[in-house]
């Protein structure tokens, strides 16, 4: 093992037709200095010689089985035939644990996170908005952040609208409720966030948002792989009052009730007081 100042020693590697694409750096996030040693050259009085940061390029970073993976560029032209014949080993500057503790919580997020959680483990404000600056994270809306090298996927935009009333996490409701249950053919204009009665928000909503107050007992919400959502049953009573079409309302509670996300009782009491029976017997 090589220790060189701050940075320590991840891999060595031989020459750069021989370099592994990927090399796995255990809980840490930071900056990547690659260390090289020409064959017959003039060496510092540390033995090592610094290759310039350009002929490296920059690390793709994401996650793999839990861990932070480095994907580093592979040389081409110039910078390739200028390091033939080198020894090389790949360092890593190791601040704190905390980047990777804050990817945690992102990866159970979608990929997002709120001040509080990067508060949670130790970074102050002013460090996460430099690091916005800098490109290691996007500033998605007020105190709500995103890590590029984490997949959002499906659910990643109602994770960030339900991150979007600050202060307070809202809960997805009406039609985009439906669409998140995935019980028909919904396709919501705009993402429903129920924000509580009492919760004012002091700048303009987005046009994707339509923003609802009211106080949500606490048996019509639960969650969807993170994300706060109204219950099914609660939904489609919300649809069914913003006038929704019967035969969508109708193919929701005949879903729900297939994928047991409704019981038989809910499922019939639905069918009755929104008299969507009709619909059944007419596709009959």
């Amino acid at each position: 093992m090589l220790a060189f100042g701050t940075a320590h020693l991840v891999s060595s590697v031989g020459a750069p037709d021989e370099w592994s694409t990927h090399w796995i750096a255990p809980r840490v996030y930071g900056l990547v200095v690659l260390i090289a040693v020409p064959a017959g050259s003039a060496q510092s009085s540390t033995g090592i010689s610094r290759v310039s940061k350009p002929a490296m390029g920059r690390p793709t970073w994401g996650l793999r089985r839990g861990r932070l993976v480095a994907s580093m560029p592979t040389l081409t032209g110039p910078a390739r035939d200028a390091q033939k014949g080198t020894k090389c080993a790949i360092l890593s500057t190791v601040p704190t644990d905390r980047f990777t503790e804050l990817a945690e919580v992102g990866a159970d997020q979608h990929g997002y996170f709120e001040l509080a959680d990067s508060r949670a483990v130790g970074y102050a404000d002013n460090t996460i908005a430099q690091m916005a600056r800098r490109g290691r994270i996007e500033r998605v809306s007020q105190g709500v952040y995103r890590i590029p090298f984490l997949p959002s996927g499906r659910l990643g935009p109602y994770m960030a609208a339900a991150m979007w009333p600050a202060g307070v996490r809202g809960v997805i409701s009406r039609d985009a409720a439906m669409d998140l249950w995935e019980v028909g053919d919904v396709n919501p204009a705009r993402i429903h966030i129920t924000v509580p009665q009492a919760h004012r928000v002091q700048r303009e909503v987005p046009a994707a948002y339509e923003l609802h107050r009211e106080d949500l007992a606490p048996e019509d919400v639960t969650e969807i792989e993170g994300v706060p959502v109204v219950t099914l049953e609660r939904a489609i009573r919300e649809c069914a009052a913003a006038h929704m079409a019967t035969d969508l309302l109708e193919q929701a509670i005949r879903h729900g009730r297939e994928e047991g996300l409704l019981t038989e009782a809910v499922a019939q009491a639905l069918t009755d007081e929104l008299d969507v029976d009709r619909v059944a017997v007419g596709r009959a």
